[in-house]
């Protein structure tokens, strides 16, 4: 390798922006829990190709229309909560 080539190289190294350090969550500002909450676990929903997927589903534990969520875990038949 040529000595300009190495140089070049050396001057880039130089120039480059160090890396951020991550910063850690701060746990006194997340906003406190509101809600109970029910789960249903092992909930079992049929796809287009005969596949049978394991859901969880998360809901308040107040009736009325709210919003849901469910998640699919990879790799378990039921998720653990």
């Amino acid at each position: 390798m040529s000595r300009r080539f190495l140089r070049i190289v050396a001057m880039l190294a130089a120039l480059a922006p160090a890396p951020a350090a991550a910063q850690a969550p701060n746990p006194g500002k997340y906003s406190p829990a509101q809600f109970e909450v029910r789960a249903e676990r092992g909930l079992k929903v049929a796809m287009r190709d005969r596949v049978n997927l394991a859901l969880s589903v998360h809901r308040p534990a107040a009736e009325g229309h709210t919003p849901r969520s469910w998640s699919a875990p990879p790799t378990t038949r039921t998720a653990r909560a």
